[in-house]
């Protein structure tokens, strides 16, 4: 069976994959996140995947001991439940081809391998996993709703793709946003906060967009001044257009 880590991994990249297709988008979504809320187990361990991808511990002896306990809850996490709610994912998902980021595997080596021969390892990616805790990052709420997690990533995901591949149109669109000077970037952040939060209000009527729908206003809304964060704005707004 495909590690947790992976399937994390594609369903990222599924929905990522459909979000153009919004009908197809939405229902995915939906399975995926029903397949979640039904599923406690499932649920946490997702949710564990993503505290040691995204908090920050400033302690090096603390961050150790939460990737030991960290980990040993997952173990204890997968059960029968657990392992039929990744099934059923797996066939959602399991057929997208994807790559895993390096924390997703270490974190997959300390749950999938054990014995003598992998110790080494075991012994690396654990130091792996405590030096990124160590990592100033944006703060997240330890333990959350799985949804505004999946939309953030897939947000993410979305953006570093379409960096990555600017045609030359759009990186003369991006170099327009390098010229405008500090105080005109902040006037459009601040119309594109607006103009955003209205059309995410715009979704409210979706059932199954609701519960993250607060977590995605929030993330708008806490957007900074700089070049980037305009430019995502930006994006997403077409991406919701």
């Amino acid at each position: 069976m495909t590690t947790f880590g992976k399937l994390r991994h594609q369903i990222y990249s599924t929905l990522s994959e459909q979000y153009s297709n919004k009908e197809l988008f939405k229902d995915t979504f939906k399975k995926i996140n029903t397949i979640l809320d039904e599923n406690k187990n499932l649920r946490k361990v997702f949710n564990i995947y993503t505290d040691l991808e995204k908090k920050t511990i400033t302690k090096k002896e603390v961050a150790s001991e939460f990737v030991i306990e960290a980990i040993n809850e997952i173990k204890t996490l997968m059960n029968e439940s657990f392992y039929d709610g990744a099934t059923k994912l797996e066939k959602i998902v399991g057929k997208t081809e994807c790559e895993q980021n390096s924390i997703t595997e270490s974190i997959d080596k300390l749950v999938y391998k054990e014995g003598y021969d992998t110790l080494v390892e075991r012994i690396d990616s654990k130091h792996h996993l405590i030096t990124h805790l160590l990592e100033e990052k944006e703060t997240v709420e330890s333990v959350g709703a799985h949804s505004p997690s999946i939309l953030n990533s897939l947000l993410t995901t979305k953006f570093n793709e379409r960096f990555s591949n600017m045609n030359e149109s759009e990186k003369e669109a991006f170099n327009s946003l390098m010229s405008l000077n500090k105080d005109e970037v902040k006037n459009r952040v601040s119309e594109l906060k607006t103009t955003l939060s209205e059309s995410v209000e715009k979704l409210s009527d979706v059932s199954e967009l609701s519960e993250m729908l607060p977590e995605v206003k929030k993330s708008i809304n806490e957007s900074g001044n700089t070049i980037l964060d305009l430019y995502k704005l930006e994006e997403l707004k077409k991406n919701l257009s």
